[in-house]
């Protein structure tokens, strides 16, 4: 299993490729999930869909760690291999 793993400018105009494959600019990407603010991180699944809610901001920056390490296991078990189920 593969993980991708991008950092987005909110009001970035470089580009990449979106879920459905479209070249958008960050600024674009961002505002297709509505964020306004940064940092924010969120675990997405090949299509889009949420598997984690998303973390905003910085929360307590000396446990931000835990709830990163939280979010994550919460996305583990809902990957699934590309082109699986």
């Amino acid at each position: 299993m593969r993980s991708l793993f991008r950092q987005v400018e909110i009001n970035g105009k470089k580009t990449l490729r979106d879920f459905s494959g479209r070249t958008v600019t960050h600024a674009e990407f961002a505002s297709q999930d509505k964020i306004k603010i940064a940092p924010v991180v969120m675990f997405s699944g090949a299509t889009r869909e949420q598997l984690a809610a998303p973390l905003v901001g910085a929360m307590i920056p000396g446990f931000y760690g835990a709830y990163f390490d939280a979010t994550l296991a919460e996305a583990k078990p809902k990957l699934t291999p590309r082109g699986g189920s």
